[in-house]
């Protein structure tokens, strides 16, 4: 008989009872803590029942996201493969669970039918047999990740010292190991919302660092380290940087000034101030501490080289180069990082980094300035590899980019360096993103959902990864996982809602939820998405959708068509409304336009273009005799061949498609 352990918040027991019931009544044996023993350890006898439970059932709610124990419990059922997770109460996981999908059971009285119900069942049986294919994540490999058990020790240091301490690899000694110290923040007035507000800011930029993997001393100590001393203090403590910042109450606005320090040197790498009004106090928080949190994992990757000691400096104008990266701020980007490799030509990650930056600026160039940004790109990539391999994983991203970028184009090759990538560094997450959306551009959903589970877990306050998995899941089929992702990215990624309310808008407007779209285009509460010619255009569409009066579906295209200045006019839209509305033949047309599927259009470009014919919308495309010379014209037909892996697609009955008879008679382009 399987067992399931029931993980859950105090306050919820008679729910987590009820859950335990309709398990047992599923033939399953279940594990509540209501059954620790009184002469044992309890500690020891969580350990001992997460290790042999076949399936941990963690039941969210708005006090389990506060416990850590819930969390420590949940890490090690996600490190292990046996993670189900259901919310009570709409409370949606925090970081890194929010990537993986949760039953809504708020509102479910027991009933053995109840539909999200039966996904908890489903997978707890999927989990007991064996069976791969339960919705979970693949357990992420992260540089700094948890391992099983790690969690036992976590629970015993929140015993020992009031405070979730992460520990890394006991291998590893202690001193050798970079610690981040969180200081209090300071109130720099009387005014009781500055002090509040500090000490949860304080609490928060430890708590996403901790589920980021980053180890932290414990925020017990931290009043420890202020005052005369404070430097040998935290050096004492081990402490490689220091965080703390400031935050001012003035005309109805909150001013948060972060400060991050190298303590050896006694010099500040990085500073930043952070507005919000008072009404937006928890979204201003979560900016806060994303970005302590992006800037530590910056200022880490600086000490990942054996050998390699970068003075604050180069250190400071590494982290200015990535962070100009995400902006996107490009030029400043790429001359920060150029200062780090002059400073440092040794340092490899610096050159992928470089690399990997001007990957992303070929994209927009043409001619020889292009073809001369790529040759800067490969010899960049190809010194980061050379001076640490284990440690180059944007260089491998990078040289796959250039695999496809210059002819001639060879997607097998391009693959084949993120594998290689993949293989020296198992634990990277940009390899692991990269090599997610070269298979969803390829139609293979269900090998990306692997990679994308992976990167995204590793990655949790990456909007890029989020939306990845949320694409690989929907393409797949699996449209209510996607729209979990979606939810849960939109609420952590504050800054960053515009682009995912997009993908989520679109998800829906495409897929069978039109409706829910409008009420997303509609919602009172948030900014326009886009512009008013994408608003106009896509309210047409939806429209047509739903009342299928050839007049409408005329309107909408024409809109798509000819798109104003708000708009994209590379036809995606176009050729995803025509496949809805049935209309192959002006689909076709679109695709037969050269700019649009050139093989020697910008990688993700051309990798935007691949994911349009993979939409659910555009299965009537894929059902068609002309998408097969469209394939070889984009080099997938040679693709699928030569890996002797066809998309997911082939296998799908419901298109009614031999693939290898189909593609039989088309030639490679």
């Amino acid at each position: 008989m399987s067992e399931v352990f029931i993980s859950h918040a105090r306050s919820t027991k008679p729910k987590a009872r009820q859950v335990a019931d309709a398990l047992r009544a599923a033939g399953h044996e279940v594990w509540l803590d209501e059954q620790l023993p009184t002469h044992r350890a309890y500690y020891e006898v969580l350990e001992e029942r997460l290790r042999a439970a076949d399936a941990v059932v963690v039941l969210w709610s708005k006090a389990a996201v506060e416990s850590q124990w819930v969390r420590a419990e949940a890490d090690l059922a996600r490190s292990t493969g046996k993670l189900v997770q259901a919310s009570l109460d709409d409370s949606l996981p925090p970081m890194p669970f929010n990537q993986i999908q949760c039953a809504q059971l708020k509102g479910w009285r027991g009933a053995s039918d109840h539909q999200e119900w039966t996904k908890v069942r489903d997978s707890v049986a999927a989990l007991s047999a064996g069976r791969p294919g339960a919705p979970t994540a693949v357990p992420p490999a992260r540089r700094f990740g948890w391992k099983p058990w790690a969690v036992i020790a976590t629970l015993a240091a929140m015993l020992a010292a009031g405070s979730l301490f992460l520990l890394l690899d006991r291998r590893q000694s202690a001193s050798a190991v970079p610690r981040v110290a969180v200081l209090p923040f300071q109130a720099l007035s009387r005014d009781p919302t500055e002090a509040s507000f500090a000490a949860a800011l304080a609490d928060d930029v430890a708590g996403v660092l901790s589920e980021n993997t980053v180890q932290i001393l414990p925020q017990s100590q931290s009043e420890t380290f202020t005052g005369p001393g404070r430097e040998a203090a935290l050096r004492r403590a081990g402490a490689r940087y220091a965080i703390s910042g400031t935050v001012r109450n003035e005309y109805g606005k909150l001013r948060v000034r972060v400060y991050l320090e190298d303590v050896d040197s006694n010099v500040t790498l990085w500073s930043e101030q952070f507005e919000r009004p008072l009404a937006q106090t928890e979204r201003m928080r979560d900016a806060v501490a994303i970005a302590i949190t992006n800037t530590v994992t910056t200022a880490l990757g600086t000490l990942t080289q054996p050998g390699l000691n970068l003075d604050s400096q180069t250190v400071t104008l590494f982290i200015k180069g990535e962070n100009a990266f995400m902006i996107p701020q490009m030029q400043v980007a790429i001359g920060a990082m150029e200062q780090v490799v002059a400073r440092e030509p040794r340092f490899a990650h610096g050159h992928a980094s470089l690399a990997t930056m001007l990957g992303y600026a070929a994209e927009s160039e043409q001619g020889e300035a292009r073809a001369a940004t790529l040759r800067r790109m490969r010899k960049e990539a190809e010194t980061a590899v050379r001076l640490y391999p284990s440690d180059s994983g944007g260089a491998y991203s990078a040289l796959s980019l250039i695999a496809q970028a210059e002819p001639p184009h060879d997607l097998i090759e391009s693959e084949n360096f993120l594998l290689a990538g993949i293989r020296a560094n198992p634990d990277d997450a940009d390899l692991a993103f990269g090599e997610c959306r070269l298979l969803v551009a390829r139609g293979r959903f269900g090998d990306a959902l692997g990679f994308c589970s992976r990167s995204a877990a590793a990655s949790p306050l990456s909007a890029w990864s989020a939306r990845n998995l949320a694409v690989a899941y929907n393409f797949a089929g699996q449209p209510d996982a996607a729209n979990q992702v979606f939810l849960t990215a939109i609420r952590y990624h504050p800054d960053g809602q515009a682009s995912l309310r997009v993908m989520h808008f679109e998800m829906a407007a495409f897929g069978a939820r039109p409706e829910s779209a409008l009420a997303i285009l509609r919602d009172p509460d948030q900014p326009p998405l886009q512009g008013e010619d994408y608003v106009k255009a896509m309210e047409a569409f939806i429209h047509a959708r739903q009342t299928r009066a050839p007049v409408d579906e005329a309107r909408a295209l024409a809109l798509f068509r000819d798109p104003g200045p708000n708009l994209s006019n590379d036809h995606s839209y176009f050729v995803l409304a025509a496949a809805t509305f049935g209309r192959l033949d002006e689909a076709f047309a679109a695709l037969d336009d050269p700019a649009y599927v050139a093989l020697n259009t910008p990688s993700r470009r051309r990798d935007w273009v691949l994911n349009t014919l993979f939409e659910p919308a555009a299965a009537p495309l894929r059902r068609d005799p002309r998408f097969w010379p469209l394939a070889a014209r984009l080099g997938l037909l040679d693709y699928w061949r030569r890996r002797g892996v066809w998309p997911d697609f082939c296998n799908d009955p419901s298109i009614g498609v031999d693939c290898k008879a189909a593609a039989a008679g088309v030639a490679p382009a």
